[in-house]
């Protein structure tokens, strides 16, 4: 069998697969990708324990259909070396694959077929399609909330769910959480509530591109998939039940405060200049047409600093962590924000006064 390609159409596709394997590259028995030829196309497919990734690349030669088993790692440096513009030139014979290139000559050894797990064939519950931008858009707005290695694992992930024509992402590590939903239009109207590994979240924002490209998304009893012209992408859900939490937004009588959103970043940044990582915490106060921030570290000294703000109610002093606020401000992207509070020991909301599709929660910290 023998194949060419451009090398750009190839390393295009390949690094999709390459960059979803560095993690777990060090285990020998996910060093593989599975290459196809077929109808002139190449297919690479990687698969490990959680995702399955599988590219098409379009072959400027092929002489027959075929499909071979080989080390990722190796491969993807003997092409990614070819000078650009080249085309890549790979004959397989029954135990080593050659690849030529210039005057560059390698053969690699191949593994046989039975030691590359079989793909798992599932029926999808629920279909739809979203546009990339879209889906990249609903992950990088909630992605900061996730929890890192909690031992409540359904945490340490992004929770999908649909209601009507939208889709909400949530997420929370137990100290804040992110909400955002974006419009979709249904053919087939079914409920679903998932839980996307941060694994999944990961390698779907490496995939995801700025695009108006609509996608297929497919889920499953226990998968979510991503289908594209030129690549598919699954990976395993996590298996939990998400914390109810709706529950925080029932309360009422909410004081609100308006202010500029870079105004109030920069203050938050000037913060933490006296603070450190094992406290990241400074007092807010805010009363009539003002908002104060103060900071205090007893190894540096302190910090204090007042900016104009739209609020006429009572006076209300609360503590939270300024890293938190930041990671907030730094997502949305309005000039105004507003920020709504109940007392002083009640949770934070913050969002933007121009996208009233995602908002922010952050509890205060009691010192």
């Amino acid at each position: 069998m023998k194949f060419v390609v451009q090398k750009e159409v190839l390393i295009k596709s390949l690094k999709k697969v390459y960059r979803a394997t560095s993690n777990k590259i060090a285990n020998f028995s996910f060093d593989k990708i599975f290459l196809h030829v077929q109808n002139s196309f190449l297919n690479l497919t990687y698969l490990d324990s959680e995702v399955t990734i599988v590219t098409k690349v379009k072959l400027v030669y092929s002489d027959q259909d075929g499909s071979i088993v080989v080390s990722i790692r190796k491969f993807y440096e003997i092409c990614s070396n070819a000078q650009n513009g080249s085309e890549i030139c790979f004959v397989f014979d029954e135990k080593k694959l050659t690849i030529l290139y210039e005057r560059s000559k390698f053969s690699i050894l191949i593994f046989r077929e039975s030691e590359f797990p079989k793909l798992i064939n599932w029926t999808s519950q629920v279909d739809f399609r979203i546009s990339q931008i879209e889906l990249r858009k609903l992950i990088l707005s909630t992605k900061v909330s996730i929890g890192s290695h909690d031992t409540r694992y359904y945490l340490n992930g992004i929770l999908l769910q649909n209601n009507e024509n939208y889709i909400r992402a949530v997420s929370t590590d137990g100290h804040r959480l992110s909400v955002s939903q974006t419009y979709v239009k249904f053919s087939n109207y079914e409920k679903f509530s998932i839980i996307l590994s941060k694994r999944g979240v990961v390698e779907c924002l490496r995939l995801l591109e700025n695009s108006d490209n609509l996608l297929r998304v497919s889920i499953g009893k226990k998968d979510f998939k991503m289908n594209m012209d030129d690549f598919s992408f699954c990976v395993k859900l996590v298996n939990g039940n998400f914390p109810n939490y709706q529950d925080i937004f029932l309360k009422t009588n909410k004081k609100v405060v308006v202010l500029d959103r870079i105004q109030f970043k920069n203050m938050c940044q000037r913060a933490m200049i006296l603070l450190n990582d094992k406290n990241q915490s400074a007092c807010f106060v805010f009363e009539s047409h003002l908002a104060k921030i103060t900071t205090k570290n007893f190894n540096h000294g302190e910090y204090e600093e007042t900016i104009k703000v739209q609020y006429q109610d009572s006076i209300i002093k609360i503590c939270l962590n300024v890293k938190y606020v930041l990671d907030v401000l730094n997502i949305i992207q309005c000039e105004r924000i507003k920020i709504e509070m109940i007392d002083s020991i009640s949770y934070v909301r913050i969002q933007g006064m121009s996208n009233q599709l995602s908002f922010y929660v952050i509890m205060p910290v009691r010192i």
